[in-house]
């Protein structure tokens, strides 16, 4: 596997959380799932980040996350997510919002859960079951992400 980008950024970490899942969640990355990833990274850049830059950070990522095996990219994936939540400090908001765009990036693969995804609905409890029920991927990363609830 390549060396992480030298100029490693949180911006380079949660890409990669989105990528790993887009690739994982059900075993192919669909254009969906990129519409998804670019919109989280927007919100995640901010509005004074360009998208010349987005784009530059996401290539560099995927052809980090890319270069790997499955065994490599899984263990970059702890790496990357402990990165994540050691840089949010005492903002545990920021860990669950990285999660809840992984959600949201596995429901774009369902117009089941296009509601999600448009926010009309409220993710309740009974719409989580069957989220991390179609992508167990949900429950590792759950886990990993340390979320209690």
């Amino acid at each position: 596997m390549k060396k992480p980008p030298e100029n490693l950024t949180l911006g380079h970490a949660t890409a990669y959380v989105l990528l790993y899942v887009a690739k994982y969640n059900d075993g192919e990355s669909r254009p969906n799932e990129f519409h998804e990833i670019l919109k989280s990274m927007k919100y995640w850049m901010g509005s004074d980040v360009n998208a010349e830059e987005i784009k530059k950070i996401l290539i560099e990522t995927d052809e980090w996350f890319t270069s790997g095996s499955n065994f490599e990219r899984t263990n970059m994936l702890d790496n990357v997510i402990i990165l994540i939540i050691n840089s949010s400090g005492e903002n545990k908001s920021i860990v669950r919002e990285v999660f809840e765009d992984c959600v949201r990036l596995c429901a774009s693969n369902n117009d089941r859960y296009r509601s999600i995804l448009n926010n009309d609905t409220q993710v309740n409890e009974d719409l989580l079951k069957k989220l991390f029920q179609e992508f167990p991927l949900l429950t590792i990363l759950k886990r990993k992400f340390k979320i209690d609830n």
